[in-house]
C-alpha cells in the first residue's frame, strides 16, 4: 500500500499488460510489475490502484496492483517489505486492505521480499 500523496521517486515504465504508465516507487514493486507483466495467467494490470471508500483513510491509498486473469478474475497484490511487515501502521493497513477487497469479491495477495 502506499500513500497516493507520496513525493518519492519513481521509475515510470511501459509495459505491454498495463493500463497507463506505470510508477513503481522501490525495487520490489518494480520486479514485481515484471513478473505480472510475464505471467500468462494475467490479462492486464493497474499499478498502484486508488482505493475509495476506504475507512481509515479518506481515499489518500493506494494498492500496489490490481491485477485481472484471463478468467476475469481480480487478483489484488500488496508488495510490503519484511522489515516493514511488524509495524503498527503497515500490519493495520494490510490487514484493513485485506478485508476491503476480501468484500468486494478479489483474491487478495501480499508480495514480500525474500531474506537476505
Amino acid at each position: 500500500m502506499r500513500n497516493s500523496n507520496t513525493r518519492a521517486r519513481c521509475n515510470k515504465k511501459q509495459l505491454s499488460k498495463a493500463k497507463g504508465v506505470v510508477r513503481t516507487y522501490n525495487d520490489l514493486q518494480d520486479k514485481f510489475a515484471d513478473i505480472l507483466q510475464t505471467d500468462d495467467n494475467i490479462k492486464e494490470f493497474i499499478c498502484n490502484y486508488p482505493l475509495t471508500d476506504f475507512p481509515i483513510t479518506d481515499g489518500k491509498y493506494t494498492t500496489d496492483f490490481y491485477c485481472t486473469t484471463t478468467e476475469g478474475e481480480v487478483i489484488i497484490y500488496e508488495c510490503c517489505f519484511r522489515k516493514h511487515i511488524a509495524k503498527p501502521l503497515t500490519a493495520k493497513l494490510l490487514d484493513e486492505s485485506r478485508n476491503y477487497w476480501l468484500k468486494r469479491g478479489a483474491d487478495w495477495r501480499l508480495v514480500i521480499d525474500a531474506e537476505k
